[in-house]
């Protein structure tokens, strides 16, 4: 896995049908978004993924419990795991 996104170890709060506030953010199970994303090493970098499934939980590269977000990097074509607190400037895109 890379550097931005684990995988996940437990989930507690499936939310692949509703809808999720990031940051003041709307996000649903679809949405493209744009954002900026700071790892677990303190590296920012900007990420277009499409929004897969939500919850709260852990991963690997976050053992305290919070929103991840399982999306579909755009430029990668992978899965990537984010942790919500992370995410800055989150924009949906067409």
């Amino acid at each position: 896995m890379n550097s931005f996104g684990q995988t996940p170890n437990q989930a507690t709060t499936s939310s692949s049908e509703a809808s999720e506030v990031v940051k003041g953010f709307k996000i649903n199970a679809g949405d493209k978004l744009e954002f900026n994303y700071m790892n677990a090493q303190g590296t920012v970098g900007s990420v277009v993924a499409i929004v897969k499934n939500f919850w709260f939980g852990t991963n690997n590269g976050n053992p305290e419990p919070g929103v991840l977000i399982e999306a579909i990097d755009c430029k990668t074509n992978t899965t990537r795991y984010f942790l919500a607190m992370d995410m800055t400037d989150i924009k949906g895109i067409d």
